[in-house]
């Protein structure tokens, strides 16, 4: 996707690299406590970048999420 300038650019890695840490956490705790399904803990990790980025970007990088 293309980004309208620099500024775009660093807000979206900074969003990213906040999202990394985010998965990070989330699957560390699921794979000591299973508090989740795989399906559950994918989707909440998507949704989760999706949820983010789309305030950001000029066209949103999953229109058809999350699935229905």
């Amino acid at each position: 996707l293309p980004l309208a300038d620099e500024r775009m650019r660093d807000a979206v890695s900074a969003v990213l690299k906040a999202w990394l840490v985010f998965v990070q956490v989330l699957c560390v705790d699921w794979l000591t406590r299973e508090s989740c399904t795989r399906t559950e803990l994918r989707d909440t990790c998507i949704g989760a970048a999706v949820g983010a980025l789309r305030p950001l970007l000029p066209v949103d990088p999953a229109p058809d999420w999350p699935p229905r």
